[in-house]
């Protein structure tokens, strides 16, 4: 597994990874049960890595000595990849389908269905900034492509089969503070799963 659920506060999350710990205190215990931490890494400066940590994240520094703002980039979708896993759970025989809602809005809920017979219907929500885009320096433009490329990446996983089981909601919303950031993202998703289904059908 790719992802550490962990009980201990403690645990070090290297950059590109993701850990879930424990929701603490009054106000974060009425709204989450997890928290789940990811370290983005900076745009002009992606550190350097354990060759352990390389192959947990199935990147390999070497190939981007002449392109470090790419490594960025890689690192940047592995935080959302891992976000995403540690959220939904690791069981790749669950079967599900995809479903997109596009509210542009200051506030960008994107969201699935998955179906498993041992749980009744629930859901599960995982809130979202626009990682890297703060103080790890990433262009706004970057960090939106790379929010897309992944959120439409989780979208399409698994959505090839259906079971007609009981139906769990599954929903990833994105905090932005801009309405235009909000368009943007749902626009470059819906494009990025267009462009990706009409090569499968190729």
């Amino acid at each position: 597994s790719n992802i550490v659920n962990s009980p201990n506060p403690k645990t070090k999350c290297p950059v590109g990874t993701a850990v879930s710990t424990p929701a603490v205190g009054g106000e974060l215990q009425s709204h989450y049960d997890r928290i789940i931490h990811t370290v983005p890494p900076f745009y002009n400066y992606p550190p350097s890595m354990t060759e352990e940590v390389q192959g947990l994240l199935g990147i390999k520094i070497g190939e981007y000595e002449e392109n470090l703002h790419q490594l960025s980039k890689e690192l940047l979708r592995s935080c959302y990849r891992q976000s995403f896993h540690v959220a939904f759970g690791s069981n790749n025989n669950d079967q599900s389908f995809s479903l997109l809602n596009n509210p542009i809005t200051s506030f960008l809920g994107i969201g699935k269905y998955r179906h498993n017979s041992q749980q009744s219907r629930h859901s599960q929500r995982i809130a979202v900034p626009l990682l890297g885009a703060g103080c790890r320096d990433f262009p706004k433009d970057v960090a939106l492509e790379v929010a897309a490329l992944e959120s439409a990446s989780w979208l399409l996983s698994e959505s090839k089969e259906e079971d007609h089981a009981t139906e769990a909601e599954m929903v990833v919303a994105f905090g932005l503070l801009e309405s235009e950031d909000a368009e943007a993202l749902a626009n470059s998703i819906e494009e990025t799963i267009q462009l990706r289904d009409a090569a499968n059908t190729d």
